[in-house]
């Protein structure tokens, strides 16, 4: 992972979720900016709608073939950008 470009942008987000904690490393801190891109875009594009309910977090982490940790990164990152909504024992939903 080491060889990949990283833009300016995606440098700034790596750098700001090293705050989540300390086991949170460059490559997942990479995979994670990954995969809230790619559920960015699948919303975007109609694939899970206003009001719907996202997989859970194990079921996207054997989508994307990593650890539910990664997952759980990548979620923190979509609310607080305002893309998903956390429910309290809800899930997250599309807001």
């Amino acid at each position: 992972m080491g060889d990949r470009h990283i833009a300016d942008s995606e440098v700034g987000v790596i750098q700001s979720l090293r705050h989540l904690g300390k086991g949170l490393d460059d490559a997942m801190a990479w995979t994670a900016q990954t995969i809230v891109q790619d559920i960015t875009r699948r919303i975007r594009d109609g694939e899970w709608k206003r009001g719907e309910k996202l997989p859970t977090t194990n079921e996207l982490a054997a989508y994307y073939e990593v650890h539910p940790n990664t997952i759980n990164v990548a979620m923190k990152i979509l609310i607080d950008r305002r893309t998903v909504e956390g429910r309290q024992g809800g899930g997250r939903f599309v807001p």
